[in-house]
């Protein structure tokens, strides 16, 4: 249930918004490719040793995401946010039965810059910045038919640089999309053994959640017009650039 919070939380402010102020909610969604080249090499192993195709590599993923932010004038908008990453591969059996599921979750600041405002079209840069932490396991049936499990868990800095570009619905909704690469390498995780057996040669892989992503969003204004007015923070030039 605590996957479903943060969404929950953030619709909940939006059902008692009106108007647009300088604050906003977004809720994203991406898809990400994923430069995870040890594990890869590891399922290559397996498939080696079994002698099949068991495997496919792990190369991508989906997730979700929700951030709170504010427009500080009609360029610069800042937000903070979380992102779920969902990245998971299993076999195909006989002859081997394992899983690799290693979700990971980011914690980010994110600074965003308009270029320009061509009617109601806005392309801007993004960057962001944060912590990414994943807790997963491996789980696989040995040679003598028992089941094994092994977590792990780790965490590294993220960055991430985006380009692109939202269409403003109305005064209160944003649709965007916006392409870029991040980097996110949890090269050393922490794991409950070193040595698993079975199939393959395991040395403990790291998890690059490094790679291109697509991501689309849906940004809202919020009403807290207690915290900030949205007219102080607009120019002359609003018609011209800007955000809201």
């Amino acid at each position: 249930m605590r996957r479903f919070a943060l969404p929950y939380l953030a619709l909940s402010l939006l059902a008692t918004a009106a108007l647009a102020g300088p604050y906003f909610v977004e809720v994203t969604g991406a898809y990400n490719q994923y430069d995870m080249g040890t594990v890869n090499g590891y399922l290559d192993s397996v498939n080696e040793d079994s002698g099949s195709d068991a495997f496919e590599h792990l190369d991508s993923g989906g997730s979700w995401g929700v951030n709170l932010g504010r427009i500080y004038n009609n360029r610069m908008a800042s937000s903070i946010g979380y992102e779920r990453l969902y990245a998971s591969v299993a076999s195909t059996p006989p002859p081997v039965t394992m899983t690799i599921n290693a979700p990971a979750n980011i914690l980010r600041f994110q600074l965003a810059y308009a270029l320009a405002k061509w009617g109601s079209v806005i392309p801007f840069v993004q960057g962001g910045a944060g912590f990414i932490w994943n807790s997963g396991y491996l789980e696989y049936l040995d040679e003598n038919g028992n089941n094994k499990r092994h977590d792990f868990s780790g965490g590294t800095l993220a960055l991430e640089a985006l380009l692109g570009a939202e269409v403003r619905l109305n005064d209160r909704f944003g649709l965007n999309l916006s392409g870029g690469y991040r980097f996110a390498d949890v090269s050393d995780p922490e794991w409950d053994a070193s040595s698993f057996g079975g199939y393959g040669t395991f040395n403990g892989p790291g998890f690059d959640y490094s790679g291109l992503l697509v991501r689309v969003g849906l940004r809202i204004g919020l009403n807290w017009s207690g915290m900030g007015d949205a007219g102080d923070t607009r120019d002359e030039s609003e018609d011209a650039t800007g955000w809201m």
